[in-house]
């Protein structure tokens, strides 16, 4: 009996194993190949700024990472793991090599598929027909020396810049800038190509060693339009250097080179094309704050609460007419009756601040980001200038006898040759001295740059570029003021002062000065009528122990100082602007 039951179970534990088999099972399947390269497997002729793309799916439906393998060798190393988009711009790429890369899909489950490897090749190092450069080729900014809007843009820029009048009043700023306006308001063809070039050009950036041959239609072009600009002059010279000869276009180079300097320099004109432009959006907001400061008498009426202004208005109007009024108890009361109502403005009558007296959004400075983005684009095309020149040409600022770059070769059209200097580096490595600076001054600093001992604009260049745009920049001094014979009180100060910008906070925008630490308590005027300040004012024989404690009673009574270390601190927006000084007595 129990084997008949044995039997039985047995027959039915395979029963179910069996139906638990046929039923069907969720299967994970392998991503699709990798396929439909952009570039194309084996093309040729490629841009150095190419994007990689490629296409992949899941039958599954599920979401694909990929890893990717680029390089020089036939079989590429993995340069990128778990990508999430199906494309890639890789970097550093040089010309004339040949490239070779794949792509592995991975699903979610595990399972993998992997590409053939593709390759394809750069474009060679020559230039020989400007009409074949498209607005994303890396090379496209050499078209700015032969094309019409934007030759014909300069040609406007210059002469109304050459033009301009003295800047004297709000009209003068609102008259600049409409004439901005009109002039690019009829060259939308050359603030598009402009904005290309600076775009395509920034994958060069980093090649100091960039050399590419200009040769036939191209070549050309660009020697009759240089021709044409170098017009014949009389010899310049400038702090005893030579900075320009007799116009001589006798001689065509035989070898004319498109290098880093080139690069930079075009880049340089271009951006400053294009900052001229997108300064009218910058400017805008100024303009309207021009505009209605011309519908107030009093400037001042602009920036106060309106209820401020009325009372610090009646307080000044009352005592401007005294000598000395401050040598008056009435003086005192008054004040210190303002002060505690200024204080009752923004609901805290602690201290008075600025949200006390100014309106919302007079103090914010918008376009810091602008201003910013600007001035790490011009500095760094400068230093990288300068670096060139320091690593790549003689000491005079030329490259390479046997060929000529573009601004080797306009230099040659001016008259000068290889025994002239036509750098920037021997200016920016002058040394400068500051001549006169009052024995007073026992420290003034540029970042970690010394004005005091011999230093260079290199040197100011380098503080800039290492600050920009992210950074921190300080410029510190340190004074000292002794006491004369005509001062009743023999006091000698040392100040120490710095102010520290701070760019990654400038960028975010606007700067608003209104939002800071300067504050003084509302009682500060009392304290000071409890002692009769007025009586110590009008004394001449004022003694070192008064002096010391009305000063007492205004550090004590300022929210923005620290008597723990003797420091006056101002914070501006977030630390975007901080001030700190310190003063030491002896």
């Amino acid at each position: 009996m129990k084997k008949k039951y044995f039997w039985f179970s047995l027959l039915i534990l395979l029963f179910m194993f069996a139906v638990v088999a046929c039923v069907p099972k969720e299967t994970n399947n392998p991503p699709t190949k990798p396929s439909n390269p952009h570039p194309e497997d084996g093309e040729t002729g490629v841009p150095l700024n190419v994007t990689l793309s490629w296409s992949a799916s899941d039958p599954d439906g599920d979401s694909l990472k990929f890893d990717l393998y680029f390089g020089e060798e036939s079989s590429p190393s993995r340069i990128e793991s778990n990508l999430t988009t199906k494309s890639y711009e890789p970097l550093e790429l040089d010309y004339n090599t040949k490239y070779y890369w794949k792509v592995v899909a991975k699903d979610p489950g595990g399972k993998t598929a992997t590409s053939n490897i593709w390759s394809f090749t750069t474009k060679t190092a020559s230039l020989t027909n400007l009409d074949d450069l498209e607005s994303d080729d890396e090379l496209y900014i050499v078209t700015s020396i032969t094309d019409e809007n934007i030759n014909e843009l300069t040609s406007d820029v210059i002469d109304y810049i050459a033009n301009i009048p003295p800047l004297e009043t709000p009209e003068d700023y609102v008259e600049l800038y409409e004439g901005i306006q009109n002039i690019y308001s009829g060259n939308e063809d050359a603030i598009e190509k402009l904005r290309d070039m600076i775009d395509s050009s920034e994958v060069l950036t980093e090649k100091q060693d960039l050399a590419i041959e200009i040769t036939g239609e191209a070549k050309e072009a660009i020697i009759e339009v240089l021709n044409q600009l170098a017009s014949p002059v009389e010899p310049v010279n400038f702090n005893n250097k030579k900075m320009m000869g007799t116009y001589n276009n006798e001689t065509e180079p035989e070898v004319l080179i498109f290098d880093y300097r080139d690069l930079m320099y075009l880049r340089l004109i271009t951006g400053s094309l294009l900052t001229i432009y997108e300064s009218i959006d910058f400017m805008e907001p100024y303009i309207d704050i021009f505009e209605e400061l011309s519908d107030y008498d009093d400037i001042f009426e602009y920036f106060l609460i309106p209820t401020s202004y009325d009372k610090i208005n009646t307080f000044v109007s009352t005592y401007q007419e005294y000598d000395n009024p401050w040598k008056q108890e009435d003086f005192w009361q008054d004040l210190d009756e303002l002060i505690i109502e200024l204080s009752e403005e923004d609901g805290d009558d602690e201290y008075v601040s600025f949200s006390d007296l100014f309106k919302n959004n007079v103090l914010q400075l918008p376009g810091t980001d602008f201003v910013i983005e600007k001035l790490d684009f011009f500095v760094s095309t400068f230093k990288n200038i300068y670096d060139f020149e320091k690593e790549m040409t003689d000491e005079n600022g030329w490259t390479d006898d046997d060929q000529l770059s573009l601004y080797e070769f306009i230099m040659t059209l001016n008259g000068l040759s290889t025994s002239d200097d036509i750098s920037i580096k021997t200016a920016l490595d002058e040394p400068v001295d500051i001549q006169d600076i009052p024995q007073e001054i026992l420290e003034l600093k540029f970042g970690s740059t010394s004005l005091l001992e011999s230093f260079t604009l290199e040197d100011l260049l380098t503080e800039l570029y290492n600050s920009l745009p992210n950074g921190q920049l300080s410029i510190t001094a340190k004074i000292n003021i002794p006491a004369t014979e005509e001062d009743s009180i023999d006091i000698d100060l040392t100040v120490e002062t710095s102010l520290t910008l701070d760019f990654d906070e400038l960028m975010n925008v606007p700067l608003d000065l209104r939002v800071n630490n300067i504050k003084v308590q509302s009682d500060l005027i009392d304290e000071l009528i409890e002692i009769e300040i007025w009586e110590k004012l009008s004394s001449n024989n004022m003694t070192q122990e008064e002096a010391e404690e009305i000063y007492n009673i205004v550090l004590n009574n300022l929210g923005f100082y620290d008597p723990d270390t003797g420091t006056f601190t101002v914070n501006i927006d977030s630390g975007s602007i901080i001030t700190e000084i310190k003063i030491e007595i002896q």
